[in-house]
């Protein structure tokens, strides 16, 4: 559980942020002096890596909300005396 908190704030925090990179950007981009960006592919870059960053934090926050509704449901089952049988 607290792996899918941590990824959720990263994504809350890379996905916003890269946005707003995407949106403002105006210089170029190099990657370890391996990849070169132009600014129109570094603007790209940064879009395609806010993309990423939300559908990680949708994916992680449906995956969190199962996990505590699946949590809750185990209590509920524990404390009425065990699984109910078919």
């Amino acid at each position: 559980m607290y792996q899918h908190v941590k990824l959720l704030l990263c994504s809350l925090v890379g996905g916003p942020g890269s946005a707003y990179k995407a949106y403002t950007n105006d210089r170029g981009l190099v990657l370890n002096g391996i990849l070169h960006f132009s600014p129109t592919g570094a603007t790209i870059f940064y879009a395609v890596l806010s993309v990423i960053c939300f559908a990680v934090l949708a994916v992680t926050s449906l995956s969190l909300v199962r996990h505590v509704a699946l949590r809750s449901e185990l209590r509920r089952l524990s404390n009425a005396g065990g699984v109910p049988r078919q």
